[in-house]
């Protein structure tokens, strides 16, 4: 069974989507080739005989062989193909995105664009998914979010490609917090602080380092965070982790994916940064 893998770039909060034609005029007319991420069974009949009207690379992580191919048929375009029937573990979710960074890398140098325009105004078409299902079956792994990466490795720079990871994971937090109302605000004061007279909640700071003295966050501007810091995001006080509610990098997908440990610490436990601050510190620490 196949399914489209599409984003929307023109929707506001990017959503991705799951087209159940494959059959389109954009698929038979454009030219591009099914670059087949863990579809390691070049022999099976099934997915070889859905392939056949494409040109079909099957990449097994060796980069020199897939940019000496992408340069030699002057391939322009490239659809990620991705058999779910492989991914069963959680170590094979860590090899697909080794894989797909692997590949967004060799595409930029080789000026090759990973999708194609789909029908919709904005829409790129992007995978190919194989043996689909709605779950997984992998804690925290959804089908969307394996669309989502590859739209991380579409975008050209490095700094591009953090702060997307960036931005959706504190997108994911907002939502959180504000569709379940966490903190249970009454009167400007959270669950936590309802019976002091304090109204900025978390957002206060020890002055310096050998200071008792709390200081309100100087990020905190008419009753709104202008930092957009991810850390002070993730973190979740005494009242609310009696609740059982508690975020950890490694519930999130891209976080836990994507970063490298380094980086985990920083967006763990940078509170009161601003985010330019902390993607430039992610940068800094990245393995390239």
């Amino acid at each position: 069974m196949i399914r489209i893998g599409s984003i929307n770039l023109k929707t506001e909060d990017n959503d991705t989507k799951i087209n159940h034609n494959v059959r389109t005029n954009k698929l038979s007319i454009a030219n591009f080739t099914v670059v087949g991420i863990l579809l390691n069974e070049p022999n099976n009949e099934v997915i070889s005989n859905q392939l056949k009207e494409f040109n079909t690379y099957y990449f097994e992580g060796n980069c020199a062989k897939l940019d000496k191919y992408l340069r030699e048929y002057k391939v322009k375009y490239v659809l990620v193909g991705i058999n779910l029937n492989n991914l069963k573990s959680e170590n094979d979710v860590k090899k697909y995105i080794r894989y797909i960074r692997k590949l967004g890398k060799v595409c930029r140098r080789c000026k090759t664009r990973i999708g194609i325009m789909g029908d919709e105004p904005g829409e790129i078409i992007s995978m190919l998914i194989f043996n689909y299902r709605d779950n997984l079956n992998i804690k925290n792994i959804k089908i969307e979010d394996l669309i989502e990466s590859t739209k991380v490795e579409m975008y050209r720079t490095r700094r591009q490609r953090y702060e997307y990871i960036y931005d959706k994971t504190c997108n994911m937090l907002d939502t959180e917090f504000r569709t379940k109302n966490l903190c249970d605000f009454k009167d400007n004061k959270c669950l936590e602080k309802r019976k002091s007279n304090v109204v900025c909640g978390c957002c206060r700071h020890y002055k310096n380092l050998f200071s008792n003295q709390l200081v309100k966050c100087k990020y905190l501007k008419n009753k709104k965070c202008t930092a957009k810091c991810i850390s002070c995001k993730l973190f979740t006080c005494d009242t609310l982790q009696k609740k059982g509610i508690k975020f950890r990098v490694r519930d999130f997908y891209f976080l836990n994916y994507y970063l490298n440990p380094i980086q985990k610490f920083i967006v763990k436990y940078s509170v009161f940064t601003h985010k330019n601050k902390i993607i430039k510190e992610l940068m800094r620490t990245s393995l390239k």
